[in-house]
């Protein structure tokens, strides 16, 4: 091939990462009779607490006080063509982890983020995908 035919090839880079927490219409609470499987070996006493504990947070589910979500990350991959055009149409999403409690501490959210985002390095290094980001600073929480 000459030199005069020879073209740099198309690449990508991820530009934006976001972080998403969507609610779980999927999920359920066990029910009370579920919940007691948990139970067995425990005291009388740690039993009738248990069984209080989780017949609150049934109600509170109930009257929608919280809810399942999923955490997941959505990237928008720039595709750059050797004429120099960028095209920003391609979007990559993670599986994410889902049946996540709503009430969930941040730390817990921002370390599920940080594997998913794991598992966004391996599907962008998989599609050869050459520019990523080397974490999640910047990432941003988006609600859908």
């Amino acid at each position: 091939m000459s030199k005069k035919s020879e073209r740099p090839a198309a690449w990508a880079e991820v530009v934006v990462v976001k972080i998403i927490e969507a609610h779980d219409p999927h999920s359920k609470p066990p029910t009370m009779e579920e919940a007691e499987q948990n139970y067995k070996g425990c005291t009388a006493a740690q039993k009738k607490r248990c069984l209080t504990e989780d017949a609150a947070k049934l109600a509170e589910w109930n009257g929608d006080v919280w809810h399942y979500v999923g955490i997941y990350l959505r990237a928008t991959v720039a595709v750059h063509l050797p004429d120099g055009t960028t095209l920003q149409t391609a979007t990559i999403r993670t599986p994410g982890l889902w049946g996540v409690e709503s009430y969930s501490g941040d730390d817990y959210k921002e370390s599920i983020a940080r594997e998913e985002f794991a598992t966004l390095r391996v599907i962008c290094e998989a599609l050869n995908i050459r520019v990523m980001p080397k974490d999640l600073t910047g990432g941003n929480w988006d609600f859908e």
